[in-house]
């Protein structure tokens, strides 16, 4: 329920960014969260980010894993003839995680 219900509001907010032709940057949370915030930005870019990047994800340049995971999400939109967005962040968690 909880998901359905961030996706709901993802969807509104980002449906009101593209009426608006604006960009769209969505953070990146702690470790432990950042699965479910990486689902609804894919969900919101498949949707969104056809003609122009609307929907940016976060990359945080302290974890092992973010390149890796951009290449993923770079051959993703490539696979699914939509436009990348994206941002890199030093990483506010860095020191909790």
């Amino acid at each position: 329920v909880a998901m359905k219900n961030m996706l709901s509001r993802c969807d509104n907010i980002c449906a009101y960014a593209a009426e608006l032709g604006v960009r769209l940057m969505i953070d990146a949370e702690h470790f432990h969260m950042q699965p479910a915030i990486d689902q609804a930005v894919l969900t919101m870019q498949l949707k969104y980010n056809k003609t122009y990047p609307a929907v940016y994800n976060t990359y945080q340049a302290y974890l092992r894993r973010t390149p890796g995971k951009l290449r993923e999400d770079l051959e993703r939109c490539k696979r699914e003839d939509i436009h990348f967005g994206g941002k890199l962040v030093r990483g506010a968690y860095m020191v909790y995680e």
